[in-house]
């Protein structure tokens, strides 16, 4: 601590404070001399031993970084201090001005810092949920199998001609006005000429027009016309007349494999192996589920019993990754980028709202684990480097290399952390059935 300074802190925004310091001659000194101090121990110059180097030497030869090096700690100090002094918990240093440092003299300096919002915590051990009652029926077993049986699904050619439910494999181009569509909308480059498709007789490809390939075979072409959908996902290209070119490279029949023959595909002994097996995973499904709806009440409850400000940096930043991720994903379901920026707005208010729920859910889970004395012990933190290695099919040394490279520690052991709130509040929930509360153990 500071022996002696001047501090005070005034409220400027949401989160927001300005620090004025005063720092007594006295305390600049030490701080100064124990600055050279470190640095006489770490110097190596030439005609001195190591930690030998005379101080008036260091003071000299460092001096500009003595001097910053100094600012900083007294900064940091007296910023330790009057956040300790005000119990607010420091989020970052948005600015400092200060003026000039004299030795033997006061240092002063104005600071603009961010703190974690104020806020008491709602009760949080007895928060009551509902539980949809459901168990895992003999429909849910039979999807899971139908599943199983499309997944290890095998494909046989054939040179009979091709027939509904087939599939083919062809080469294509799209023709408009005689010639390749890309020739006139480059956009449609990627649709318009392709090379081994496979294509499902089903009726369901550009208009249907894949039932007219029935009963074709291997070496066979067709010229199929049709208008591009009026809504087709390239705009330009909506509603203009054009000509499939297929030239049928194989023909393929689809045959599914028998019980037993399923059974050994997957790695069981038997049918009845694998029936358990799936009975096994549906059953943890469903338990993740229940415990996910459960995290979403508690959560929901949490958020609805307590309101407070947030620090504009960190929501601005939260908004800005929010509004990546939900462009990003309407870029993934094919929606033009044209018309995305159209709806701007409507993205951007959307992110603020998720990202302001975000920021509040992460403090309000942030100071129940102080508040419960929530650690992480090492082994914790192996185990999830260990699953994480797992996941990514990388070796476990390969994932602490990039955890390290891409400083993600911090961020996993907050994770960890989170986790763990998250488990005491599901575990300290109540369920609610039938206006009737109950004790619950998840």
């Amino acid at each position: 601590m500071l022996s002696k300074v001047n501090l005070d802190i005034e409220k400027i925004g949401p989160c927001r404070n300005l620090l004025r310091a005063e720092i007594d001659p006295e305390t600049v000194q030490s701080t100064y001399d124990l600055v050279v101090a470190d640095y006489q121990k770490k110097a190596q110059l030439p005609g001195f031993r190591p930690g030998k180097v005379p101080k008036e030497t260091i003071a000299k030869t460092f001096s500009k970084s003595i001097e910053a090096d100094t600012r900083k700690k007294l900064v940091d100090k007296a910023i330790d201090e009057a956040t300790q002094s005000k119990n607010l918990r420091l989020l970052t240093v948005l600015n400092v001005e200060d003026g000039p440092l004299n030795i033997g003299q006061a240092f002063s300096f104005v600071a603009t810092i961010d703190v974690e919002p104020e806020f008491d915590l709602p009760e949080y051990k007895r928060i009551p949920v509902r539980l949809k009652k459901r168990q895992v029926e003999n429909e849910d077993i039979k999807h899971a199998l139908d599943v199983l049986r499309e997944d290890a699904v095998e494909f046989k050619s054939t040179n009979q001609p091709s027939k509904v439910g087939d599939y083919l494999v062809v080469d294509y181009t799209v023709l408009y006005q005689n010639q390749p569509l890309s020739n006139i909308f480059p956009l449609a480059k990627q649709m318009s000429d392709r090379q081994g498709f496979w294509i499902n007789i089903n009726g369901k490809f550009v208009n249907g027009i894949d039932l007219q390939l029935v009963g074709l075979k291997p070496g066979d072409k067709k010229d199929v016309d049709t208008d591009l959908p009026e809504d087709f996902f390239i705009k330009e290209c909506a509603g203009k007349k054009v000509t499939f070119h297929f030239e049928i490279k194989s023909v393929l029949e689809k045959f599914y494999r028998s019980d037993e023959e399923l059974a050994k595909y997957y790695g069981a002994r038997n049918f009845d192996e694998l029936l358990e097996g799936v009975k096994l995973d549906l059953q943890k499904e469903l338990e993740r589920t229940n415990k996910s709806y459960i995290k979403s009440q508690i959560l929901s409850y949490l958020s609805s019993k307590v309101d407070f400000e947030l620090p504009e940096t960190l929501l601005d930043s939260e908004t800005r990754s929010v509004l990546g991720e939900l462009i990003d994903s309407e870029l993934q379901r094919g929606s033009p980028a044209d018309e995305i920026m159209k709806s701007k707005d409507a993205f951007m208010d959307a992110a603020k709202n998720r990202a302001k729920e975000r920021l509040k859910i992460s403090f309000i889970l942030h100071k129940i684990a102080r508040q419960e004395k929530i650690q992480v012990t090492t082994q914790e933190i192996l185990e999830n480097i260990a699953f994480i290695a797992k996941l990514k099919k990388i070796s476990y040394e390969k994932a602490i290399e990039q955890i390290k490279k891409n400083d993600e520690l911090i961020r996993l052991t907050e994770d960890i952390v989170l986790s763990k709130v998250i488990d005491l509040l599901v575990k300290n929930s109540v369920l609610v059935e039938d206006d009737t509360v109950t004790n619950k153990n998840t």
